[in-house]
């Protein structure tokens, strides 16, 4: 069984926060299974066959991916350490992989997430989103004003005039949340506001 089927196990295994979402052989999976569903967190070997998984995760990046990354690999040199901490990697994982090396991982993603989390929520949900760029205000605008409706990112998107793939790498990168993550947010902010005026 290879790295990449390892790691997956013992991914699953850790619990419900982490769910394996696809598992790519090459550049060109990853970036299919990437336009699908943009995850969180991506382990990525240095090989993914022929291609250069380095390369293919510095792409993510120059598009506007702000998410986690991890890289496994055999290589131990200079170069591919130095180019991994360039594209800013969350750790480094050594073949052979093991259980407790996830485990330990996962754990400080989880953490970092969490507070990640509280506090984009204590900033983005109140409305402070000044440093924002045109197309994400848009769409922050359009959930306003459509949030009682069923509302996608697609039409989000054509709202904000960009693309899918753009809107959503993009929104995750300044916002910290993935679109339906923030419309679901917003929905229960907005239904604690109602009931807490009812209330009084």
């Amino acid at each position: 069984m290879n790295a990449a089927r390892h790691c997956s196990l013992y991914i699953s295994s850790y619990g419900h926060q982490f769910v394996v979402s696809s598992i790519c052989k090459t550049a060109s999976e990853a970036r299919g299974a990437f336009q699908k569903s943009v995850p969180e967190v991506i382990f990525c070997d240095i090989r993914l066959g022929k291609d250069n998984g380095l390369k293919l995760l510095e792409e993510f990046r120059t598009a506007g991916w702000a998410g986690h990354v991890v890289i496994m690999s055999g290589y131990r040199e200079f170069s591919y350490v130095r180019d991994a901490i360039h594209i800013g990697i969350e750790d480094y994982l050594p073949k052979p992989i093991f259980p407790d090396d996830v485990k330990k991982i996962l754990s400080s993603i989880s953490t970092k997430i969490g507070k990640e989390n509280t506090s984009i929520e204590s900033c983005l949900l109140k409305g402070t989103r000044n440093n924002y760029p045109g197309f994400i205000v848009k769409a922050l605008d359009y959930v306003t004003l459509n949030y009682v409706e069923q509302i996608s990112l697609t039409a989000a998107a054509d709202y904000s005039c960009v693309s899918v793939t753009y809107l959503s790498t993009g929104f995750k990168k300044y916002t910290g949340y993935t679109f339906i993550e923030y419309l679901n947010k917003y929905r229960i902010e907005i239904a604690k506001k109602m009931l807490s005026e009812t209330n009084r």
